[in-house]
């Protein structure tokens, strides 16, 4: 329902949960549970309004893990190297994400600032309300905001980024690049392929 998340990685085989600033009344409704290889931590309050500042779960996963993240408010991080898929939702916060060196990469936010590592795969990224920072990828990229800047390091196959008010900055697209602002300017060092701006 609310809270930040941070993801940290390390070499060992299992999940490490921690969840701090919860309430003694919410605790019966913390549920963690394992089935098979999927760990499932749940936290549904009880009807009454919130505040995301004080509630953190810090999970520490394998660097091989997949993940799907949503939270009703508060900042996503990723910290360190991971292979796997990387989905995440939050309806209001910052979204940061290290390298990803396998799997798709699909993050969305209602309201904040996106930065990324190098993502070895497919990426998607989207915010109702801020910038994009975006490193090397190693295959499609589709980036949007409906309003702040876009800056992409490099992207190997096609690149699709539209910003509502802002700036574009990109390096050199292997592929197609669709590119466009409602206000703003709009930077390209080389695309290979046909290009839209």
């Amino acid at each position: 329902d609310g809270g930040d998340i941070r993801i940290d990685v390390w070499e060992k085989n299992e999940v490490l949960v921690q969840v701090e600033g919860i309430d003694e009344e919410d605790l019966d409704r913390l549920k963690m549970s394992q089935k098979g290889n999927t760990v499932i931590v749940e936290l549904r309050r009880r009807g009454r309004w919130w505040s995301s500042d004080h509630t953190l779960f810090n999970i520490t996963v394998p660097s091989e893990f997949n993940t799907d993240l949503r939270t009703a408010g508060g900042d996503i991080e990723f910290r360190g190297s991971l292979s796997g898929t990387v989905k995440g939702k939050t309806s209001g916060g910052n979204v940061t994400l290290g390298d990803v060196k396998s799997g798709r990469v699909d993050l969305s936010t209602s309201g904040g600032n996106m930065r990324t590592g190098d993502i070895q795969s497919d990426v998607t990224l989207h915010t109702s309300g801020g910038n994009i920072e975006l490193g090397k990828v190693g295959g499609e990229a589709n980036v949007s905001t409906s309003g702040g800047d876009i800056r992409v390091e490099g992207v190997a196959k096609k690149l699709k980024a539209r910003t509502s008010g802002g700036n574009i900055d990109i390096g050199d697209v292997g592929g197609e690049a669709d590119l466009s602002t409602s206000g703003g300017n709009v930077n390209v060092r080389k695309v290979s392929g046909r290009a839209s701006l």
